[in-house]
């Protein structure tokens, strides 16, 4: 899920929320995430800080790979905030006088028919 209220501060999020069954599983169901196992998660920046990478490691050393390639705008800094029942992504967006458009929400991805 993605959040973006396009305020001042410039901090959008994404929620992960679920994991897609590992491969080779007889179901093709998500995994909500409490119950995925999960043991790592971390978050950076690629592509001179305008894409981004997540990567999320389960117990049973299946790794799950969130991969994009251009954001929207400029980044300074991404942070994994993993919870209980989710995955937060805290994207900060740049800011400043030169930057006036980039804290602007940013559009949403749209879902692929």
């Amino acid at each position: 899920l993605w959040d973006d209220p396009g305020e001042a501060k410039g901090v959008a999020s994404i929620r992960i929320d679920a994991l897609p069954s590992a491969p080779g599983s007889s179901t093709s169901d998500l995994v909500p995430w409490k119950d995925a196992n999960v043991v790592e998660s971390t978050a950076e920046l690629t592509n001179g800080s305008k894409g981004l990478l997540v990567v999320v490691r389960s117990s049973d050393d299946t790794e799950y790979r969130l991969e994009i390639p251009q954001l929207y705008g400029d980044v300074t800094s991404v942070k994994a905030v993993p919870k209980a029942k989710r995955l937060l992504i805290r994207l900060q967006k740049t800011t400043g006088y030169l930057y006036k458009k980039n804290v602007e929400a940013w559009p949403l991805p749209q879902k692929k028919v």
